[in-house]
């Protein structure tokens, strides 16, 4: 599958940016991902120990013992953004339940939690990729409007 473009932040909506809240999520999640793999491939070249009194150490020694404490600090951020992204999408999933359309749903559903390209969308549901943003569109009113109601309530 194609990678789907999105909006740069400053162009959304209020409903897009609360919308692309997983999304933003997982791909910061992938990055995270990628740098552990990166660290995990240096600190393996070697056996480095993590010691409290170091007596001799070399250079090689030193800079593969802070890519391992580089690579618990990253085990760490990734579990900070696996949460944000788990919260992320129950958020958004709830409220996309709450869209009364069925396929303006199928919508919101497919590119912002699986997180698909417009032709894609228009080809699982069988339209043609302007009809898809139009009724994109309407959905991400009705998102306004039960964003704005949630906020009304709290």
């Amino acid at each position: 599958m194609n990678r789907p473009m999105k909006r740069k932040p400053e162009e959304r909506s209020g409903a897009e940016s609360f919308l692309y809240q997983a999304w933003d999520a997982h791909e910061q999640v992938t990055r995270d991902l990628e740098r552990l793999a990166r660290l995990e491939a240096i600190a393996t070249r070697t056996t480095a120990v993590l010691r409290e009194d170091r007596v001799q150490t070399t250079a090689r020694n030193d800079v593969m013992e802070q890519a391992i404490l580089e690579m618990e600090e990253a085990k760490q951020e990734l579990k900070c953004h696996e949460e944000k992204e788990v919260r992320a999408f129950l958020e958004i999933h709830h409220l996309i339940e709450r869209v009364e359309h069925e396929t303006m749903r199928q919508i919101l559903e497919k590119r912002y939690l699986r997180y698909m390209n417009w032709p894609a969308i228009a080809g699982e549901l069988s339209f043609n990729n302007s009809w898809i943003r139009r009724l994109h569109h309407q959905a991400l009113r009705q998102v306004e409007i039960l964003l704005d109601q949630e906020d009304r309530r709290a």
